[in-house]
């Protein structure tokens, strides 16, 4: 379940990122001269952060795979602030101690 979240986390934060790139290429222009003084969203920084996150979620994720496939249990992980960020624990591999 919990490597199925992940991928989950991986697919929205991409899919986000994607969303604001695309609306940051079309509407750039528009987004520097909001009315009522309202500053730029800064929708290419967001691309860059929600990114950073898919990619973490991905590589996260795959080392979630690779512990469930090695030790032929689910993975060790750990999420803190306040579940939304994902952490595989190192296990023992087979053979170790």
């Amino acid at each position: 379940q919990s490597l199925r979240r992940m991928v989950w986390f991986m697919f929205f934060f991409s899919v986000a990122a994607f969303g604001l790139w695309v609306v940051d290429q079309v509407a750039c222009e528009h987004l520097h001269a909001l009315p009522g003084g309202l500053p730029n969203p800064q929708f290419h920084a967001w691309w860059h952060v929600l990114n950073g996150l898919a990619c973490h979620f991905a590589m996260q994720g795959s080392m979630a795979l690779r512990q469930s496939i090695v030790s032929r249990s689910a993975p060790s992980t750990k999420w803190c602030l306040w579940s939304l960020m994902a952490f595989v624990v190192p296990g023992r591999q087979r053979g170790q101690g």
